[in-house]
């Protein structure tokens, strides 16, 4: 079922206007630009309330309690406060979910009981709590990983990305039918252009080599557990590798 909204003029009516009234507005301090566009923005989706942009995806199927064991989403299985941008527009205060099976973002829409599933392409990036996720589209040029939503965990200079895969496994039991979630993760970081697995400590000090022996002693003398607290270690040495070369192109 599509859930979509039905005010769909003022959307055209809006979207004229907004451009002009940005551009009739340039102060001069940088500070006023940007509570400018803030307020312009707010009152552009203020106007458009409920938003008709936002609001027009397909119904979510909840498979969640067919699952004996474990759930389909990204930490927690209950709603929670996020922002989101989609065809290029920011929202605030929406509530998010995030299927990780079906790699789909699924939003709460006031006034509607069911949930939606956004459409995918149209998703940018979103964050649930301290979480940020972006869409990563697969460039098979620079051998980049699949396309999907990935999780940022470091992006200054060089990127490190976490990627949950969660499938549903199934089990004949006592003659019945059991369902349950299967989980791995991986760890991806991108310099560059290039593309690595980091997956161990050889890999993430192969793909950092030109400083590999200050990196090992970060992780000796830190004790960095990469093997049982990999997204932790992982983020450290990132960290630590950019803050040892930034500056140096």
């Amino acid at each position: 079922m599509r859930i979509t909204s039905r005010f769909r003029y003022p959307v055209i009516f809006f979207a004229g206007i907004l451009p002009l009234t940005i551009a009739a507005q340039q102060p001069t301090d940088s500070l006023e630009t940007v509570a400018g566009v803030e307020h312009a923005i707010q009152l552009y989706h203020d106007f458009l309330s409920p938003e008709t942009s936002l609001y027009n995806g397909i119904e979510y199927v909840d498979y969640a309690h067919l699952l004996k064991e474990g759930h389909p989403f990204f930490d927690a299985s209950a709603f929670a406060k996020g922002s989101l941008v989609y065809n290029g527009i920011m929202y605030n205060d929406v509530e998010l979910l995030y299927d990780v099976v079906k790699d789909e973002a699924i939003l709460h829409a006031p006034g509607y009981i069911a949930k939606m599933q956004l459409l995918k392409e149209r998703v940018s990036s979103f964050s649930i709590g301290s979480r940020h996720f972006v869409r990563h589209v697969q460039d098979s040029l620079h051998a980049s990983p699949p396309t999907g939503f990935y999780n940022v965990l470091y992006d200054n200079g060089i990127q490190l990305y976490q990627k949950k895969i969660k499938t549903v496994q199934e089990n004949i039991s006592t003659n019945q039918l059991e369902r349950y979630i299967a989980e791995t993760t991986g760890y991806f970081l991108k310099k560059g252009n290039a593309w690595y697995a980091v997956n161990s400590k050889g890999a993430v000090l192969s793909a950092l080599k030109d400083k590999k022996k200050e990196l090992q002693q970060l992780i000796k003398q830190q004790n960095l557990d990469i093997r049982h607290n990999k997204e932790e270690a992982l983020k450290q040495i990132v960290a630590y590798y950019n803050s040892i070369t930034s500056g140096k192109n």
